[in-house]
């Protein structure tokens, strides 16, 4: 049986039958007016003849009884040709609308199509066929579950009205099409669904769309890894895991060595390159049920499953190390790239996804403290300094205010002479519960925090103020004060140096501040405030030479005038040769420049004798005297290093000599 409303050529919903119908109407109705018109006609000639036959009083009566049949034979007719101009108004209007109906279902967005009893389709848009890659033979007459098989589960919709579902398709052009497939019941039989209409409206395009807005909300941008969301999503799985399988896996954190100043030297650009790079090597290095992800900036996270043992981690950690350590030219630049791994395993170092990487990212912290560029197993002593660390950060907030900052100087002699010809001012925390505390235990967390520059500028202005102190007493000495990379570069080093100089009335060239080979790297940024510092009169040395990147050229264009030789130079030069050769170079080289020479970490008589034979004219260290209180200068300035020597050798370690930046 063919649809009611059907067109054959294009499945287009229209009015043909309709129109059939309201013509068999109109049909039926003008029979119906000529029959009533001749029987109507017969009336009148009958009541004719009766008026003629009857009598007068008779024929008055007939005459009124035809005028009335007359009156109500014309309206009548008039009611029939009402009902038909009517009729054909709304047949007009019904076509019309059909018409309509069909236009529409053949343009709209969504797929229509028209079920009877047993799923039997009777009509479908064209729509509906493009959609669903059918074609409207393979459709119309048969059961839609057969031709669309995902739909099977229709025959469940005994007592309900609505059903949904997503169909996927692939076309002959190897795309694939998917779809929300809605069915609703539109009538019901024996309380079974009788007729249907079925919706398909295509979502591929929003599938991409979400897809690729997962893709955006999981991924670095930089380099394609995964990014944080992405990793605690895939931790926790794992987390979940792995707890009912009673099993172990890794939780590497992965931080790069000496990537701030490669970025500052070289711009983000190569920062970014770098990081690239990186990420390809981890990628290589991993097995295929592992997981790689970029938490941000320079550091990164591997999830190892399968971990038999922690060996088995080293020994990945060493592979990985050898990798990442493989030269790579960035801008025309080769680098050994360098990183710190801290590992946590789970179940033993935490159960859930913030403590894992937390002590992981703790334990990474130990393997740069070890020396850089080597993994660490994360234990609970780390977590335990951690505390000690955080507990500093916030006792350091109110130290100043406090005044419980104090510094200490270590005198600087002349080789030569062996007068004592400068001191350098080096900060020490007089905490109120830990006593002393030495700066290598919280300069790293004033520069973390931001509080250098603050921390800097106190102690140009003690130093100024110490050193006025002195010049009063008649002692007349060089004062050396440590400034940090990222205070250096700040606009306030020359306003705070400016300001130290007029209030305690200083003469610039008895200031002299040292500063890292670090700064020398990024020259360009930094040249102004070197300029700016000369032209106050101040001295401007470069701490710690030859253990960074130094840039040689720079000591060639930059307003320098000392350079101090860090004292690792000195560590078994007496044994080494190379060493000896290197040292004597770099004090050759300092003199060519007509740059003055200071080396740190004399700490034996050979120490003294032997730069004494290559020309170094000025020294410091353990074998004249320890940093010592501001009151035991002028001792040590009146007797000279020889009596100083024997009077004032301390016990403090090297380590613990770390000045401020």
């Amino acid at each position: 049986m063919a649809p009611l409303i059907s067109d054959n050529r294009n499945g287009v919903i229209t009015g043909d039958y309709l129109r059939l119908l309201f013509f068999a109407f109109g049909l039926l109705i003008t029979v119906e007016i000529l029959i009533s018109t001749v029987v109507l006609l017969q009336l009148d000639s009958i009541f004719g003849q009766l008026g003629q036959l009857s009598a007068e009083g008779y024929a008055d009566i007939a005459r009124k009884l035809r005028n009335g049949v007359q009156s109500t034979v014309y309206a009548l007719f008039l009611l029939i040709i009402s009902g038909s101009v009517i009729g054909g108004s709304l047949f007009f209007s019904l076509s019309k609308y059909v018409t309509l109906s069909g236009l529409l279902t053949s343009h709209i967005s969504d797929g229509v199509c028209l079920t009877s009893y047993g799923w039997k389709v009777k009509s479908v848009n064209p729509r509906f066929a493009r959609i669903t890659g059918l074609a409207r033979d393979d459709l119309v007459g048969k059961d839609i579950t057969e031709a669309m098989p995902s739909l099977r589960g229709l025959y469940c919709l005994d007592f309900q009205d609505t059903w949904e579902c997503e169909y996927a398709k692939s076309l002959p052009d190897g795309e694939t099409r998917i779809a929300t497939i809605s069915v609703f019941v539109l009538s019901r039989r024996n309380n079974k669904p009788w007729r249907t209409l079925i919706t398909v409206r295509d979502i591929t395009q929003l599938k991409r769309t979400q897809a690729s807005m997962k893709r955006m909300a999981f991924q670095d941008d930089l380099t394609g890894l995964a990014n944080r969301p992405r990793l605690l999503e895939h931790l926790g799985a794992m987390i979940s895991r792995f707890a009912k399988q009673n099993e172990r896996f890794a939780v590497l954190y992965l931080d790069l060595d000496g990537f701030k100043d490669i970025n500052d030297s070289m711009g983000h650009k190569a920062g970014d390159e770098l990081l690239r790079v990186m990420s390809e090597r981890f990628a290589t290095q991993i097995r295929q049920c592992d997981f790689v992800a970029r938490l941000g900036g320079d550091e990164f996270c591997i999830l190892l499953e399968d971990i038999a043992s922690r060996e088995e981690v080293s020994l990945f950690c060493s592979r990985l190390l050898e990798k990442i350590e493989e030269p790579v030219s960035i801008h025309g630049r080769k680098l050994r790239p360098q990183s710190s791994i801290g590992i946590a395993l789970f179940p033993d170092d935490g159960d859930n996804s913030d403590s894992l990487l937390q002590v992981a990212d703790t334990a990474m912290y130990e393997a740069k403290r070890a020396g850089k560029h080597r993994s660490a197993f994360y234990n609970p002593e780390l977590t335990r300094r951690v505390d000690l660390r955080l507990s500093l950060e916030q006792d350091l907030r109110h130290a100043i205010v406090e005044n419980q900052f104090e510094l200490h100087y270590q005198p600087q002699i002349s080789v030569n002479s062996g007068e004592v010809t400068g001191v350098e001012a080096l900060i020490r925390w007089r905490h109120p519960q830990r006593g002393l505390v030495f700066p290598d235990q919280f300069i790293d967390i004033a520069e973390r925090t931001g509080f250098i520059k603050e921390l800097g500028e106190w102690v140009i202005n003690e130093a100024c103020r110490q050193l006025q102190a002195w010049t009063k007493a008649g002692i007349d000495i060089d004062m050396a004060v440590n400034i940090s990379g990222s205070h250096f570069q700040s606009g306030s080093l020359i306003t705070s140096t400016q300001r130290a100089l007029e209030q305690y009335r200083i003469n610039p060239s008895r200031l002299e501040l040292e500063i890292t080979e670090g700064v020398m790297q990024v020259a360009d940024k930094s040249l102004a405030n070197f300029h700016a510092l000369k032209k106050l009169g101040v001295n401007i040395a470069i701490d710690d030479f030859g253990t960074g990147y130094s840039s040689l050229s720079s000591l060639r264009t930059l307003p320098v005038d000392h350079l101090k030789v860090d004292r690792m130079f000195l560590h078994n030069v007496m044994q080494d040769e190379k060493q000896a050769v290197l040292i004597s170079t770099i004090i050759g080289m300092a003199h060519a420049l007509e740059l003055a020479v200071v080396v740190e970490g004399v700490e034996t008589l050979d120490h003294l004798l032997f730069l004494q034979a290559i020309g170094c004219e000025t020294v410091q260290g353990f074998y004249f005297s320890r940093p010592v209180e501001a009151s035991a200068i002028p001792e040590l300035v009146y007797q000279g290093y020889g009596k100083a020597r024997q009077r004032h050798t301390g016990t403090d370690h090297p380590e613990s000599m770390k000045r401020t930046g």
